[in-house]
């Protein structure tokens, strides 16, 4: 079978073994796009299926920075931070304070990860997260841990936009 040649007498050869053409066809379904070979579909096809993260992934596709930072609770704790409910908002007393000093607020963080060592815990956290973090809510994943450095019950990891300097 000959090859393709486009009106500018250019030939296209595409892989199409059965690997490629399983693979196209899982982008296609997962995306709901057309033509997984086209880079602009496949964008607008993520901002569909990802819709939490859209703000950041259409952040980064325009050049912005996306600040990662990792956020512990203080080595040094008063006895009754040890409850989750305290550590907790240490630790976000501490991530209001870091994204203050990168010249952020909470409207630019754009990803939460939380790590508890108490699942039962969830729906205080959820509680003490909404006092600082306000819709739309960035994407938050949490997941249960067995232990954390330092003995914590609570980790927390951040991810925010720095936004354009004002010129």
């Amino acid at each position: 079978m000959p090859y393709p040649v486009d009106s500018a007498g250019t030939v296209e050869v595409s892989d199409r073994t059965p690997v490629a053409i399983k693979a196209d066809n899982l982008i296609r379904q997962r995306l709901r796009i057309g033509d997984p070979r086209n880079a602009q579909e496949i964008a607008d096809g993520l901002k569909r299926r990802f819709a939490k993260d859209a703000r950041a992934l259409t952040a980064e596709a325009q050049g912005f920075p996306v600040l990662p930072t990792r956020f512990a609770p203080a080595l040094v704790r008063p006895a009754e931070s040890l409850a989750t409910g305290a550590e907790l908002r240490q630790a976000l007393d501490n991530v209001t304070a870091v994204l203050k000093e990168a010249g952020c607020v909470w409207t630019d963080v754009i990803r939460v990860n939380v790590s508890l060592t108490d699942v039962n815990k969830f729906s205080e956290m959820d509680r003490i997260f909404r006092d600082y973090a306000r819709e739309p809510y960035p994407t938050r994943n949490t997941i249960g841990v067995k232990e954390l450095w330092g003995g914590a019950q609570v980790g927390i990891d951040v991810w925010a936009i720095r936004p354009a300097p004002k010129s």
